[in-house]
C-alpha cells in the first residue's frame, strides 16, 4: 500500500523490525544455534552509539498529506547514509525510532560480534555520520524544497559491559542491549551540543590516542548520583601519539612435552626411512614456530636437510611464491645470483642427483618456474603446453626434484610456515607432492592457524584421509595454569610472584605463550618491573592500576605506540613492504635514510620488534610477529598507506625493467603493492600480468583474483584507452570462471568481452568469447543455447577454418553424441580433424581423436575406439599435456570397461583420477568416480558404488555441474539399488534421472535408464509397467544404433517374459541377447544374459542346456572378480545339480 501521513511516524517506529537492519553478525550465530544461551542473554564489552537528529519531524509535518513518496525519500536517504558510515565501521544499527525532540538511532560495536577496537569503531563511525550528514544536508533539503531547513545530528558514546541477548513475549521478541551503559550513551546523546559527539571516560580512555578530545568538564545527568566527566571527539590525530619502547627476554619451552615427544617420534621414523607428514595447527601466538625451531636447534647439521618456505599474508593471491623459495634453496640459488650463475647451480643439482634422461624432462620446467631465461631448444619444450599442461609437467618436475634430494643418507625435511595464507597454485602443488612420503624419506612440516575456511584445512583433511599411517597431528592448545605460571617464571625469575597479580596476568593472557611474553614487555616499560643492580627482576607499583591490554592486538598496538617516533615511523613504513622486508626497499621509501635508519633499525632489534633474517648477500628483516606487522600496518592512515605501496610498486617496477633476475616473480608484487595504492595504471599492467602468469601455470584461483583486481583498476581509468586490455581481461575470466564451474558469473564476463570485440571488429575475439558460451551450456546440459553460441561463433569467422573454428565444431559434436546424433556428431569431427590437421594444431587434433573414440565406441566398436583414443594420447602426449591424457585415459577405460576387461578399465579409471585429483578438475573427477562406481556395482561391491556415486553427486553440485551427469549419477544410484533390491530408493533416483535427462535433451542414456526402471518394476511385481519400460529401452537402443543397449534391453525383456509364464519368448529373447552381446564383445553383459537363460532353461527342465550356460557364465563372472553374479550362478549349478 502507498505510504500516507498518518502511518508514517509508525513506519518510523517500526523501522528497527525490517530485515535490512537485522545485524548480518547475529544470522550467523542464530542459523548455527537458534537455541543458544548467549542469545538469549550474556554480558558482552559494548561501544553503544545514541545519535538524536532533528529535522526529520518537520520535513513531514511541512511537506503534509499528498507528497509521501517525496518523505520517505528524504527519510530513506537519511537513515541509508547513516547506516553505511556505521556498517563500514563494523557496527549495527539496533533500533531507530522517535525521541522527546527529533528522532534516534542506536547502534552496537560489539554485540552480536566482537571486535578489537569497537571503542575506536564507534567514534570514528559518529565522524563519518556527522560527516555525511553535512554532505547530505544541501542535497536533501533542496531535493524537498524546504531549503530554509537544516538537519542537526548529536552523539553520545559510552563503553562497557551490557546484557545483549532476546528480550520480548513468545510471540515476538527482538535482540538488543540493556545496562548502565547504554542509558549513560542515551543521557550523553542528550546532554551533546548539535553536531557534536560527546564520549564517556572509558572511551576517552580507549581512543585518545586516535583522537584529539575536549574535555567538557562534569555534567550532571539524569539517573546518576555524581556529575559524569565528558569529553568532546574534535578530529582524528594525523598520527596516534607516541610512546615509550620496551625490552624483551626468552624462555626455555614450556607445557609442551606431549608434542615434543610427537615430534621425536615422527622424526625416529624419518630417520629410519620412512617419510612423515606433521601438521602443527594452533592459533596466533601459540608457539607453532617456536615448536618447530626447537627441534630444528636440537638435531645434529648432518643428520638431515632442513629447506624452509613461508606464506605470507600478502601473498596469498601470488602463485607459487613458498614453493619458489623452496625450489631456489634446493638448488642453492641465491637472490643476487646472475642468470649464469643460476643456471649452473641448477644444472649442476640435477647432474648430481638425476639420470640424463631425467635431466632432460625436468630441467626445462624447473628452469621456466624459476623464471629462468630459456634457451631454444628447452623452449621448444614449452612453447605449445597450455597452462593446465605446463603446470602439470611443472609439477612432476618439482615432485622429481625433491624426491631426488631425499634419501636414506640425507633425509629431506621440508618446513612450510603460516599456509593458512597459502595460495592456490601451492596449495595444488603441495597436494600434488604429499604422495612422496609413501616413498622417500621425506618430512613435510605443515604450521597453520585452524581456519576451516581456508586451504590449510584441505590439507589437513587430505592428510588425516590418505596418509593417515605416516601423520602426525600435534594441535597446540593455550597452556595450561601449572605452566603459565612457570613461563612466567621462566621470562622474569620471579617464583614468588603476588597471587593477586599473577592471577590477573595469567587470566588475560589465556594461557597464550604470546601473550603472556608481551604482557611482560608492558609490565617491565612501565617500570613496574625493574633489575635491581644484581640483574634481578623485582616486582614494585601496583599492577592493578596499569591499563592492561585485553588482547595480543592490543598489546602490539601498545609496542608500537611506545617506540620513539623515528623507531616508530620505520616500523610502520617496514610493514608496507611486508613481513619479510629487504633493507634495499625500506631505504628507497624511508626518507631519513642513512644512518638515522641504521640506528633505527638496532632499537627495533633491540625491542625484538623485528629480527636481522639474513646478512649476506642481502640484507634481510623480519617482523618477529605477524600480527605486530598487521597492527603497524593498520596503524597507518589510509592515503599513507596508499603513498608507499605506490613507492614500493615503483621500486619493484624500475628494478624489474633494469634486469634482476627474479623480474619475474616480482610482477605479482608489483601487481599487489600498485593496487593497494590505487596507482590505477600500474595496477591495470601488472594484475593482467600477473594474471596470465598465473593461468599460465594453471593457478586458476588466483589468476581470477588478478584478473578481477585488473578489472577494478581499469574501472578508474579512462575507457577508451582500456578497450582492448578490459576486452582481454573479461574473455580470460569467462574462461577461467567457466572452467572452475562458476557459469553465471563466468557469463557477465564473456557478455562484456563480446560486446567489447563487436565494438573493436576483432572476429577472433568474438569468436573466443562465442566458443567459451557454448562451453558453459553445454557443460550445463543447456544444448539449444550451446547450438546458437556455436553457429554465431562460425558465422563470425565467415569461413575461417582456425582453431576457434574447430573448437567449435568439437564442441558441436560432443553435444550431438549426448543427444543420440552421431551422423552429425561424426560430420562435425571430421570438420574439426581436417581444421586441425591443416594447421598443425595438436591439442586440438587431440581432442578431435578423443571425440571420434567416443562417438565409435558409444556405438558399440568399443575395440575400435580403443584405437582412436590411443591416438588422442599420443597427440597429448606429444604436446605434454597430462590433463588431456587424462581424459584419454578416462576414455580408454570406459572402451575397456564395455569389453568387459575391468581390471585394464580400473587401472585407466584410477590414472585418471590421480590426474584431475592433482589439477583441482573437479568435473573430470566426478566422471572418474561415477566410472569407478560402475566396476564397483558390476563387481557387486554395492557399498562401495554408492559411495563413489553420493560423493561424486555432492561435488557435482557444488560446483552447479551439468544436468546430464547428475541425471547419470542419480541413474547409477538407482541402479545399484536395484540391485539391493530396494525399490523405492531406486525409483526415487531413476525418476529423477529421467526428468534432468529430458530437461537436458539427452538421449544416449535413456536406453539404460528405461532399463532400470524396467528392473525396478519387475522386482515390484509390476510386470505390466515393467514390460512398458522394457519396450521404451529396446525401441530407443533400435533408434540410437546402440548395439550393446539393445542386447542389454533384450536381456531384461527376456526376464519380464519369464515372470509371466511365457517361457519359450523368454528363452528367445535371452539368445537374442546373446547374440548381439557377444557380438559387440560386452562379456559382462553377455554372462548376465546367460545367466538368465539358465533360470529359463531350469524351468523347462532343460537341465544339460542350464548347466552349460552357467558354466560360460560362471567364468566370465570369476574372471571379473563380479562377486553377487557368481554367487547366484553357482546357486543356481547346485538347483539344477539336484535336477
Amino acid at each position: 500500500p502507498q505510504p500516507t501521513l498518518d502511518n508514517l511516524r509508525q513506519a518510523i517506529v517500526l523501522l528497527d523490525t525490517l530485515t535490512p537492519y537485522l545485524p548480518a553478525g547475529l544470522l550467523a550465530r542464530i542459523a548455527s544455534d537458534p537455541h543458544a544461551a548467549s542469545l538469549e542473554g550474556e554480558h558482552r564489552l559494548v561501544a553503544v552509539l545514541f545519535a538524536n537528529v532533528h529535522g526529520l519531524g518537520e520535513i513531514t509535518d511541512r511537506l503534509g498529506p499528498g507528497r509521501e513518496d517525496q518523505i520517505v525519500t528524504a527519510l530513506n536517504r537519511y537513515f541509508v547514509a547513516m547506516g553505511q558510515g556505521i556498517r563500514r565501521f563494523g557496527g549495527v544499527i539496533n533500533k531507530m525510532d522517535l525521541y522527546d525532540h527529533g528522532d534516534k538511532l542506536l547502534a552496537l560495536f560489539g554485540a552480536p560480534v566482537a571486535h578489537e577496537d569497537d571503542a575506536e569503531r564507534a567514534v570514528r563511525a559518529a565522524l563519518a555520520m556527522q560527516k555525511t550528514l553535512s554532505e547530505t544536508n544541501p542535497t536533501l533539503l533542496s531535493q524537498t524544497g524546504l531549503s530554509d531547513l537544516r538537519l542537526t545530528q548529536q552523539v553520545g558514546i559510552t563503553f562497557g559491559y551490557v546484557f545483549a541477548g532476546y528480550v520480548g513475549t513468545d510471540w515476538r521478541h527482538e535482540y538488543t542491549v540493556m545496562g548502565d551503559e547504554v542509558n549513560l550513551g542515551a543521557r550523553l546523546m542528550s546532554a551533546a551540543e548539535p553536531d557534536t559527539i560527546v564520549v564517556s571516560s572509558d572511551v576517552r580512555r580507549k581512543v585518545q590516542a586516535f583522537f584529539n578530545l575536549d574535555p567538557r568538564g562534569e555534567v550532571e545527568l539524569k539517573g546518576k548520583s555524581m556529575p559524569i566527566p565528558v569529553f568532546s571527539v574534535i578530529a582524528p590525530r594525523a598520527m596516534p601519539e607516541p610512546v615509550r619502547g620496551l625490552k624483551g627476554m626468552r624462555s626455555p619451552l614450556v607445557g609442551r612435552q606431549a608434542e615434543w615427544e610427537q615430534l621425536q617420534s615422527a622424526l625416529n621414523q624419518l630417520l629410519a626411512g620412512r617419510g612423515q607428514i606433521i601438521s602443527v595447527m594452533g592459533e596466533a601466538g601459540l608457539g607453532k614456530s617456536r615448536l618447530v625451531a626447537e627441534m630444528r636447534q636440537r638435531l645434529a647439521v648432518d643428520l638431515v636437510r632442513w629447506i624452509e618456505g613461508r606464506c605470507l599474508s600478502y601473498t596469498e593471491s601470488v602463485s607459487f611464491r613458498p614453493f619458489q623459495e623452496i625450489v631456489q634453496q634446493v638448488v642453492n640459488i641465491q637472490p643476487d645470483d646472475s642468470e649464469a650463475e643460476a643456471w649452473g647451480k641448477l644444472r649442476q643439482t640435477l647432474e648430481e642427483t638425476l639420470p640424463s634422461e631425467a635431466i632432460e624432462v625436468t630441467l626445462p620446467y624447473l628452469a621456466n618456474f624459476l623464471n629462468l631465461q630459456l634457451e631454444e631448444g628447452l623452449q621448444e619444450k614449452i612453447r605449445y603446453l597450455d597452462a593446465e599442461a605446463l603446470q602439470r609437467r611443472t609439477f612432476i618436475a618439482i615432485s622429481t626434484l625433491i624426491e631426488a634430494q631425499s634419501s636414506s643418507q640425507a633425509p629431506l625435511i621440508l618446513v612450510l610456515e603460516d599456509i593458512h595464507w597459502i595460495d592456490q597454485a601451492s596449495l595444488a602443488l603441495l597436494e600434488h607432492l604429499m604422495p612422496l612420503v609413501d616413498r622417500v624419506p621425506l618430512m613435510l612440516i605443515l604450521l597453520y592457524r585452524p581456519e576451516r575456511t581456508k586451504g590449510c584445512w584441505q590439507i589437513y583433511e587430505k592428510a588425516a584421509r590418505e596418509f593417515a599411517h605416516c601423520t602426525t597431528e600435534v594441535a597446540l592448545h593455550h597452556l595450561e595454569p601449572s605452566d603459565r605460571q612457570q613461563l612466567l617464571i621462566n621470562l622474569i625469575g620471579i617464583s614468588d610472584w603476588p597471587a593477586a597479580v599473577r592471577e590477573i596476568i595469567l587470566e588475560r593472557t589465556e594461557g597464550n605463550p604470546l601473550y603472556i611474553e608481551e604482557v611482560i614487555r608492558t609490565l617491565i616499560d612501565d617500570c613496574v618491573l625493574i633489575q635491581d643492580e644484581n640483574s634481578q627482576w623485582q616486582l614494585r607499583g601496583d599492577v592493578e592500576t596499569i591499563s592492561m591490554p585485553d588482547t595480543l592486538q592490543g598489546v602490539l598496538m601498545a609496542r608500537l605506540d611506545r617506540l620513539d617516533e623515528p623507531s616508530r615511523w620505520t616500523a610502520q613504513l617496514a610493514s608496507v613492504v611486508g613481513r619479510v622486508f629487504p633493507f634495499d626497499i625500506l631505504v628507497h621509501i624511508v626518507p631519513e635514510n642513512g644512518s638515522r635508519l641504521n640506528r633505527c633499525l638496532v632499537q627495533l632489534q633491540q625491542y625484538e620488534t623485528i629480527r636481522e633474517t639474513r646478512r649476506m648477500p642481502e640484507l634481510l628483516y623480519t617482523f618477529k610477529h605477524a600480527m605486530m606487522q598487521e597492527v603497524c600496518y593498520r596503524s597507518l592512515l589510509t592515503r599513507t598507506r596508499r603513498q608507499y605501496h605506490c613507492k614500493i610498486a615503483e621500486y619493484l617496477a624500475i628494478s624489474r625493467s633494469a634486469g634482476r633476475r627474479d623480474a619475474e616473480s616480482n610482477i605479482p608484487l608489483i601487481a599487489h603493492h600498485a593496487f593497494v595504492g590505487q596507482d590505477w595504471q600500474r595496477a591495470l599492467q601488472y594484475q593482467l600480468q600477473a594474471g596470465q602468469q598465473a593461468q599460465k601455470f594453471f593457478a586458476n584461483q588466483g589468476a581470477i583474483e588478478h584478473l578481477e583486481n585488473a578489472l577494478r583498476s581499469a574501472e578508474h581509468l579512462d575507457e577508451s584507452a582500456t578497450g582492448e586490455q578490459r576486452q582481454t581481461i573479461h574473455a580470460a575470466l569467462g574462461e577461467l570462471l567457466t572452467i572452475t564451474g562458476q557459469y553465471d558469473h563466468a557469463r557477465e564476463h564473456l557478455d562484456l568481452a563480446l560486446a567489447l570485440a563487436v565494438e573493436r571488429d576483432d572476429q577472433d575475439a568474438h569468436a573466443h568469447a562465442c566458443r567459451w558460451f557454448a562451453r558453459g551450456y553445454e557443460l550445463r546440459g543447456e544444448y539449444p543455447a550451446a547450438f546458437d553460441w556455436i553457429d554465431r561463433g562460425l558465422d563470425v569467422l565467415s569461413g575461417r577454418e582456425t582453431g576457434e573454428a574447430a573448437e567449435l565444431f568439437l564442441i558441436a559434436g560432443l553435444i550431438h553424441t549426448r543427444q543420440g546424433e552421431y551422423d552429425k556428431a561424426l560430420s562435425r569431427c571430421q570438420d574439426a580433424l581436417r581444421i586441425a590437421q591443416e594447421l598443425g594444431e595438436l591439442t586440438v587434433l587431440a581432442r578431435a581423436y578423443n571425440l571420434l573414440g567416443h562417438i565409435t565406441r558409444l556405438r558399440g566398436a568399443s575395440a575400435s575406439a580403443i584405437e582412436h583414443f590411443q591416438q588422442a594420447f599420443d597427440l597429448y602426449e606429444r604436446a605434454g599435456d597430462i590433463q588431456g591424457q587424462a581424459t584419454v585415459h578416462n576414455q580408454i577405460a570406459n572402451a575397456h570397461f564395455d569389453l568387459g576387461q575391468w581390471q585394464e578399465a580400473s587401472h585407466h579409471y584410477h590414472r585418471a583420477r590421480e590426474i584431475f585429483d592433482q589439477t583441482g578438475d573437479v568435473y573430470n573427477h566426478v566422471i572418474a568416480d561415477n566410472n569407478l562406481g560402475g566396476i564397483a556395482r558390476n563387481q557387486g561391491r554395492l557399498d562401495d558404488a554408492l559411495a563413489f556415486y553420493e560423493e561424486a553427486l555432492t561435488s557435482l553440485k557444488q560446483i552447479g555441474g551439468s544436468l546430464f551427469v547428475q541425471g547419470a549419477l542419480h541413474m547409477n544410484l538407482g541402479a545399484t539399488f536395484v540391485r539391493r533390491g530396494e525399490v523405492e530408493a531406486a525409483r526415487q533416483h531413476l525418476e529423477t534421472s529421467l526428468s534432468q535427462f529430458e530437461q537436458a535433451q539427452v538421449r544416449d542414456f535413456l536406453p539404460e535408464l528405461y532399463r532400470h526402471l524396467a528392473q525396478a518394476a519387475l522386482i515390484a511385481g509390476d510386470l505390466t509397467g515393467a514390460e512398458s519400460y522394457g519396450q521404451q529401452s529396446l525401441q530407443l537402443a533400435r533408434e540410437l544404433e546402440m548395439r550393446g543397449e539393445e542386447g542389454a534391453a533384450q536381456r531384461v525383456l527376456g526376464e519380464i517374459a519369464e515372470a509371466q509364464g511365457r517361457f519359450e519368448e523368454a528363452a528367445h529373447r535371452l539368445e537374442e541377447s546373446i547374440s548381439i552381446l557377444e557380438d559387440v564383445g560386452d562379456e559382462y553383459e553377455g554372462a548376465c544374459s546367460q545367466l538368465s537363460l539358465a533360470r529359463v532353461y531350469t524351468v523347462l527342465e532343460k537341465a544339460e542346456q542350464g548347466l552349460a550356460a552357467i558354466e560360460r557364465c560362471a567364468a566370465v563372472f570369476q574372471q571379473l572378480d563380479a562377486t553377487l553374479d557368481l554367487a547366484a550362478a553357482r546357486q543356481l549349478r547346485e538347483e539344477l545339480a539336484k535336477l
